[in-house]
Formats: C-alpha cells, sequence, structure tokens
C-alpha cells in the first residue's frame, strides 16, 4: 500500500527498505507510488549545505560514491536531511529553499542497485546523528501560529516588539515552529526552563521572555482625586440630611392636638422653645 511522502513531489511512496536492521540501513529507501521514478521534494524550509551531482553508478570509495549524487538540507530547527542516489540535483550551495520546492530528480547514483531515493533524517549537522525518518515521512500537518490581539489591560499578555525574530517552539528550547510578528499575544501560563522565562501560548507552542519580549500586566484604571473628594463629600450631605429628617419625624411625633368648643374662648400657655399649630375644622 502506497504511503503518504513529504519528500516526493506526488505526495505518494513506497518503502523498500526501512531504517536500521541488520545492516545498519543509515535512513529509508523510497520509490514513487506504483514502483515508479518521481521528483524529489524539500521536507521543510531551510538552506543548501551539500549539492553533488556528477557521479553515476558504481562501488567507488568514499562518501560521495556511495551516496552518488546527493543534496543535503539544513532546515531552519536544525535538523538535516539527505536525499541520496539522484539521477541529478537542481539546488545549490548556500540556495534558500522552501518545504516542497523540486531539489532533484530520484536515480540510481552512487553505491545503488536500482533507481529509488535514499532519505536520511538527521537530528544536526553530525553525520552520526541520524535517525529514524519514519516519523517524518508522512506530511507535516500544517501550523497555526497565534495571532495578534487587542490589548486588554485586565488581564496579563504578552508582548513582542520587533518582526522576524522570536520564535516559537513545540517545547521550551525544544523543535522551532515558527516565528512571532510583533503584536500583544495572549498566553495561557508561565515557566522556567533553561535558564529562561517561557510563556506558554497554547498546547504545544512556547516563547521565551527575552529583551525583544516582554509580559504585559493587568493595568488598574486609577480614579481621580477631584472625584474621589466630591464622592466624600456627598455621602457626607447625606448623612446630614438624614438626620434632618430624623429630627423632623421626632417633632411631628410630639405635636399635641387641641380642639376648642366653638361658644367658649381658652388660652393656652405654651413652654418655651414650643409651637402652636392651627387647624381651622369646619
Amino acid at each position: 500500500m502506497s504511503l503518504k511522502c513529504s519528500v516526493l513531489k506526488s505526495g505518494y511512496c513506497e518503502q523498500t527498505q526501512g531504517f536500521g536492521g541488520s545492516n545498519n540501513h543509515r535512513g529509508l529507501d523510497l520509490v514513487g507510488k506504483g514502483y515508479t521514478l518521481d521528483d524529489i521534494v524539500s521536507y521543510d524550509d531551510g538552506n543548501v549545505l551539500m549539492s553533488v551531482t556528477g557521479y553515476g553508478n558504481g562501488q567507488g570509495e568514499g562518501v560521495n560514491w556511495r551516496y552518488g549524487n546527493f543534496v543535503k538540507i539544513q532546515h531552519d530547527n536544525g535538523t538535516v536531511c539527505l536525499y541520496a542516489h539522484m539521477e541529478y540535483t537542481s539546488v545549490r550551495v548556500g540556495q534558500r529553499v522552501s518545504k516542497g520546492q523540486v531539489i532533484g530528480r530520484m536515480g540510481n547514483s552512487g553505491n545503488s542497485s536500482g533507481g529509488h531515493l535514499h532519505w536520511e533524517f538527521w537530528s544536526k549537522n553530525d553525520y552520526n546523528s541520524n535517525i529514524d525518518p519514519s516519523p517524518y515521512l508522512a506530511p507535516k500537518e500544517p501550523i497555526v501560529l497565534p495571532k495578534p490581539v487587542e490589548r486588554d489591560k485586565n488581564k496579563r499578555q504578552f508582548q513582542v516588539d520587533y518582526n522576524d525574530n522570536l520564535r516559537v517552539r513545540k517545547t521550551p528550547n525544544g523543535e522551532i515552529l515558527g516565528i512571532l510578528n510583533q503584536g500583544i499575544y495572549d498566553f495561557i501560563s508561565t515557566e522556567t526552563n533553561g535558564g529562561y522565562e517561557w510563556v506558554k501560548l497554547k498546547d504545544g507552542m512556547y516563547s521565551a521572555i527575552t529583551d525583544m519580549s516582554r509580559i504585559l500586566e493587568v493595568e488598574k484604571e486609577e480614579v481621580q482625586e477631584d472625584l474621589i473628594d466630591e464622592i466624600e463629600m456627598l455621602n457626607k450631605r447625606i448623612v446630614e440630611l438624614e438626620d434632618k429628617l430624623s429630627l423632623f419625624e421626632k417633632q411631628e411625633q410630639e405635636y399635641k392636638y387641641f380642639v376648642a368648643p366653638k361658644e367658649d374662648i381658652y388660652y393656652i400657655k405654651l413652654k418655651k422653645n414650643e409651637t402652636l399649630k392651627y387647624l381651622r375644622r369646619d
């Protein structure tokens, strides 16, 4: 059954030999879907470290004869891919290549017994750092980086001050996933790792707090001093009015009512500070 393939133009391949085994095979041997030949494409963005051509098929001495015509590319996260036994290469040393860009044609050069691609995956630019490419054979899912948001003064946020500098990693100090542009970003939490403070932008995405980025703290809105004074004065005035109202209600309760007969005259003696209230009743 054909496999999804990140290093062939058609996107599908057949695997003819795996990694390791009794002969300590350093990579994967691949052919096109239906055991055909196909164009070879770069696994990811990167820079061409080596592009060797001019070799035919043979058992010559040295690495070049072993690989025949080959291309070696270092990707932005430091990993290296080597593509060997090519019919020809179509890139040059120092060239910048993009993910999916054609870099040559599958062939039978060097120590090879038939047309195929020998693909090696190195964790760094070191011949002895090769690892099993199988987990990387299927095309990588598109990485969607966080987008800048508006400043929210009610929560902590992460600000990037410059474009094209701050890396986003899968884990602190781990695989590089991309670059954050200038702007403000929401984040989940912070942690310390490897001597750096990191923000967790979302699951599987971390960025370091450096001289080109910073944490924006919550900003409490300041209440103007004159407004505070005005509120205090109003509160005092309310207390005064409440006291007056209470006194008035108390005085109302102390009023004494007197009904005089129509034919007689009565004299009412008032005490000091007392008030006589007359109500006419017909």
